[in-house]
């Protein structure tokens, strides 16, 4: 797609085939309109952040820091393996003169009956007595084995906990402090919760506050706000969860400002010699051979800290995107981030990420480029795995493509309502040509991904606290929303179970009028077929497992799932989903038959009378999930396994911490007495 084609469009090289005619995409006839300004085609690609250390070294202190120390002594620090948990005790008290200045300018409400040995006793008086240096590390720890994997922005080989910005280490501690409830039994551990909220909503008014937090976005801001708004969305309290919604488009705001989604641009920063690292499409600055000459460590440190900077703004960016395109798909919000807007390579390899020393990661440079290996940019890998050709990359990079195919589909589906909104519909042809290859892609991003990953990836990790790192974000689960996405409208479904409000607006008769006519006309088409399969697979793939090793839920003999337990943060959602899919579809058919559906086909498998609700459940679930035939699913269906699923999750969501999975039960006991009026004679 050259320059003497000024009507072409991304839409049209993403959908066309690799190799065809218009594979060499030219950017410059793209209207970014979101940048107010123009970008040289030569810095679309270019990476080398590199240039400008100044600008990432968010270590300024202020009135709470610790007493300052070069950037350079910092980085040297780090060779201390444990500096990633150990503080000390400076570090500790400016903890505790942060924490009290959040309590001077807000004071939390603390439920009188907090105990005094909580984490927060004392801090009217401005003393934290309980909140000692084993208390935080522990917090820490808990942040690098439950969360780092899922948002994998801040590096670990060089992080110090006595070095870093403050406002980024309570963060981590933040999470930290929710992972270590979660691990624990409900209402435990309460004060590490209460702790915990405490820190979230004090810490965006300080970050947003401070100098550094206008564009170019210093590395350490936008690395607290998007750990901070996992925090808010999904361990928090309804209140902070729309908080961070609010404030999602500021984040984005700033990563657009500071160019970090394009690549730094030439004119902001004074040229250098740094090497980016391989694979860099860079074609402004020389790529400089490591091999021949020998490099005095000071040079190498120095290199190191500039390419873990440069590699945490690349993934900083993409785990944006990655938030932005799952919360859209997870709670019906909109989808800010185009694809197309990250012209970016793809972060580095795993391994290059681990890496201890820059010695090291010197080494495994030099030895992908001995075999050729190098990371695609993210738009061209994009458009590979949308026609289904293998992209040979990590573990992050392949959750980015899913991302990525998410975002696709997301906006597409949007478009197409606005048309139909204008009254031009798109032809039949062209909504099932991209529905299609949206389909395969899926299919194909799973199948890679698995594997990739062996046979761990069939095995959910749901319930195992023990999981390894990397199957806590479960292509088997990813896979099948995607599918959901594309056949169900999310809002409609939670509209039909009865809220007052959702998405903070308050749901009116009118609207849920609409949407009942809406859902029932959706229940008699083959998506919600299509989507109701993949939701009794995606549960069977969760909840049917009896080798997770996790514990049981509570009330539940033999049911081995647990959102506590579970690694992966968006799960319990995804499952709640799941669950209202299938109550949406059973509602709806019934409705419209007038009669509850006959449940006769279910009732004769060998299913005890008086079997448990989880038993009938797993039976449930299995006899439904084991067909390929979408067509058999109102023939499986039943009023009795239905509500059984809907008391299993219930039961499950009520133990736990986050308040919209509180929402999600109640939600759930709401389905199940619509379902028992309807199942009413007369």
């Amino acid at each position: 797609m050259g320059g003497d084609q000024p009507n072409d469009n991304f839409a049209t090289w993403l959908f066309d085939s690799p190799g065809s005619h218009n594979d060499a995409f030219d950017f410059n006839n793209v209207p970014f309109l979101d940048f107010g300004m123009e970008y040289a085609s030569r810095d679309f690609w270019s990476l080398d952040q590199t240039q400008s250390s100044n600008v990432y070294d968010g270590l300024n202190n202020r009135t709470y820091s610790t007493p300052s120390v070069s950037s350079e002594q910092r980085f040297m620090d780090v060779v201390d393996a444990n500096s990633h948990i150990s503080i000390s005790g400076g570090r500790r008290e400016a903890i505790v003169m942060l924490l009290s200045l959040f309590m001077m300018k807000k004071k939390p409400r603390l439920d009188a009956s907090v105990p005094t040995d909580s984490i927060l006793y004392g801090a009217e008086s401005g003393d934290w007595p309980n909140l000692t240096i084993l208390a935080l590390e522990s917090c820490l720890r808990a942040f690098w084995r439950d969360t780092a994997a899922q948002v994998p922005v801040v590096h670990q080989p060089t992080f110090s906990a006595n070095a870093c910005e403050p406002l980024l280490l309570v963060a981590m501690v933040a999470l930290g402090a929710a992972a270590r409830v979660r691990s624990k039994p409900k209402e435990s551990v309460r004060d590490y919760r209460t702790f915990a909220d405490f820190i979230a909503t004090n810490l965006r008014w300080e970050l947003f506050t401070h100098d550094h937090a206008q564009p170019p976005v210093h590395l350490w801001v936008a690395q607290t706000l998007l750990l901070l708004e996992l925090y808010e969305k999904m361990h928090s309290t309804r209140q902070l969860h729309e908080r961070a919604h609010i404030h999602h488009a500021s984040t984005l705001t700033l990563l657009r400002r500071g160019s970090p989604m394009v690549g730094r641009s030439g004119s902001e920063t004074p040229p250098s010699e740094a090497p980016t690292r391989p694979g860099s499409p860079n074609t402004s600055v020389p790529q400089h051979d490591f091999t021949t000459t020998a490099k005095p460590a000071s040079d190498t440190r120095s290199w190191w800290k500039r390419w873990v900077a440069n590699e945490s703004m690349n993934r900083v960016v993409f785990a944006a995107f990655q938030m932005d395109t799952l919360h859209a798909c997870m709670f019906g919000h909109s989808a800010d981030i185009l694809p197309h807007e990250l012209r970016l390579p793809l972060p580095c390899d795993d391994s290059l990420w681990t890496a201890k020393t820059g010695e090291e990661v010197r080494r495994l440079e030099n030895t992908f480029a001995m075999y050729r290996i190098k990371q695609p940019n993210f738009l061209d890998g994009l458009k590979r795995c949308l026609h289904g050709y293998e992209v040979q990359t990590h573990h992050f990079a392949r959750m980015i493509f899913m991302a990525g195919l998410l975002s696709v589909a997301w906006h597409i589906n949007r478009r197409e309502k606005h048309l139909q909104f204008v009254e031009t519909i798109p032809s039949v042809q062209e909504q099932a040509r991209w529905k299609s290859l949206l389909l395969q892609a899926f299919g194909h991003w799973r199948q890679s991904f698995s594997e990739v990953l062996g046979d761990t990836a069939h095995r959910s990790s749901g319930g195992s606290r023990d999981a390894p790192a990397r199957d806590a974000s479960d292509p088997t689960t990813l896979f099948h929303l995607a599918h959901l996405t594309m056949h169900v409208d999310i809002i409609d479904i939670q509209i039909l179970s009865g809220p007052k409000r959702l998405v903070g607006r308050r749901v009116s008769d009118k609207d849920r009028a609409s949407v009942v006519q809406r859902v029932k006309a959706w229940a008699s088409s083959s998506v919600a077929r299509h989507a109701t399969l993949h939701a009794f697979k995606l549960l069977q793939a969760n909840l049917c497992r009896s080798s997770n090793g996790g514990r049981m839920s509570d009330g539940s003999p033999g049911w081995t799932y647990s959102c506590r337990n579970d690694p992966f943060v968006y799960r319990p959602w995804i499952l709640y989903l799941a669950g209202l899919t299938v109550w949406a579809y059973q509602y709806a058919t019934s409705q419209s038959n007038n009669t509850p559906i006959n449940t006769a086909s279910f009732t004769t498998t060998g299913l005890p009378s008086q079997s448990s609700a989880a038993d009938l459940a797993k039976q449930y679930i299995s006899s439904c999930a084991v067909t390929d035939n979408e067509d058999r699913i109102p023939m499986l269906l039943s009023q009795e396994g239905c509500i059984a699923v809907l008391q299993i999750l219930a039961q499950d969501f009520v133990n736990a911490e986050a308040e919209i999975l509180l929402e999600a039960s109640k939600r759930m006991q709401e389905c199940i007495r619509l379902l028992k009026e309807q199942a009413k004679p007369g």
